[in-house]
């Protein structure tokens, strides 16, 4: 991948704008955007909870705009639209677009059992049920396949359903994050949040790492199938919307969460230490969930904020605080995703709020297409 810099302002390649299918134009904006394993598309989640996939550019020259061109317009190669509220997607770990045997992606759906998508056609490939006590079909909140692809784990209210993808149809293992509603013990609350780590270069083991909308974070051994490692507290109790471990030291874990000024870092080497041991601060005093990612060489880390701006900070953070290298305006609106390309020096962004009373919405987001000028191949 090039080198990524960031001397310059960034220049807009391509945009696209939210579908509506809604009544309301409030619903008109993405609210989150998921990029293909390979790069070469990216699916966009709307708030009037419809699904969309783009075709993103696979080389720079060929979105870069010329002295007499603006930014490309992309469209959406299909537009899906579930029979309920959809609450999370994920991608099937080495998903792409030139090979439709692997080119799929889960998606959580209301009342519904967690469907295998076709990332061609939207056709169900295999369903994975999660059933409540009354018998009931869950939607999970957030989901993550294993690094190997063997495994679906599905984050609901105190339990995190961990499938065989192997085995569509059957029950998965019911991982419970705390033993009972009433108990004190575990993790409580709607898991919101899941990640896993890389192998780490002793122990060879990697780490699963689940946030809830409680406000906590809990480690997991996901080899094991294994109860509570330990349960980490951010420094401000919002409901954690996002966790990323850096790609090349596993043992730094991030976190976003609601109503909050900062992300915060643990360094988990540190096992005594359950409180954050950094800060990254940024504008998120919002209910929105506002995304970050880390770029793959582990250099930087890009978080958009309440304001319109994506800051980028360091990825390997040193000091207890840490403030952003440079800040870059980018929309009128909340940056509700942002993600770095795996393998061209593009930085993706999608904007929007909902805003009532009003006879628009700002809820066009910026799919694919904030570059920084000076970065090179």
């Amino acid at each position: 991948m090039a080198t990524l810099s960031f001397s310059s302002p960034p220049t807009r390649l391509a945009a696209a704008a939210a579908p509506n299918h809604g009544k309301d134009n409030a619903d008109a904006f993405f609210r989150d955007v998921q990029l293909c394993p390979d790069g070469s598309c990216a699916l966009a989640t709307a708030e009037d909870r419809s699904l969309s996939l783009f075709v993103l550019p696979s080389h720079v020259d060929e979105a870069a705009p010329t002295a007499s061109t603006s930014a490309v317009t992309l469209d959406a190669a299909w537009t899906h639209l579930p029979s309920d509220s959809l609450l999370s997607t994920a991608w099937y770990p080495g998903a792409s677009i030139g090979d439709p045997a692997m080119f799929s992606f889960a998606a959580g759906v209301k009342d519904h059992p967690v469907h295998l998508l076709d990332g061609n056609d939207q056709r169900v490939r295999a369903s994975y049920p999660i059933i409540d006590h009354t018998e009931r079909f869950v939607a999970p909140h957030a989901m993550s396949f294993s690094p190997d692809g063997a495994s679906l784990y599905c984050g609901f209210d105190n339990a995190i359903e961990i499938f065989d993808v192997g085995r569509p149809g059957d029950e998965g293992y019911r991982l419970k994050t705390t033993r009972t509603r009433s108990s004190r013990d575990g993790q409580k609350g709607i898991i919101s949040s899941l990640a896993f780590s890389g192998a780490d270069s002793s122990s060879g083991s990697s780490c699963l790492a689940a946030g809830s909308f409680s406000g906590s974070v809990g480690l997991y051994d996901p080899s094991a199938h294994s109860p509570l490692i330990d349960l980490l507290v951010p420094s401000q109790r919002g409901g954690i919307t996002k966790l990323l471990f850096h790609p090349l030291s596993p043992h730094l874990l991030f976190a976003a969460s609601r109503q909050s000024s900062h992300l915060d870092v643990w360094d988990l080497r540190n096992t005594s230490r359950t409180s954050s041991s950094g800060r990254l601060r940024r504008n998120g005093r919002t209910n929105q969930r506002l995304g970050f990612d880390i770029d793959p060489t582990g250099t930087w880390l890009a978080a958009g904020d309440q304001d319109g701006a994506v800051s980028i900070f360091s990825a390997q953070p040193l000091p207890d605080d840490l403030e952003p290298v440079t800040s870059l305006p980018l929309s009128s609106d909340p940056v509700g995703a942002t993600l770095f390309h795996p393998y061209l020096p593009l930085l993706l962004t999608a904007s929007g709020t909902r805003k009532f009373g009003q006879g628009t919405t700002s809820g066009r987001g910026a799919v694919e297409g904030d570059s920084d000028t000076v970065l090179k191949l």
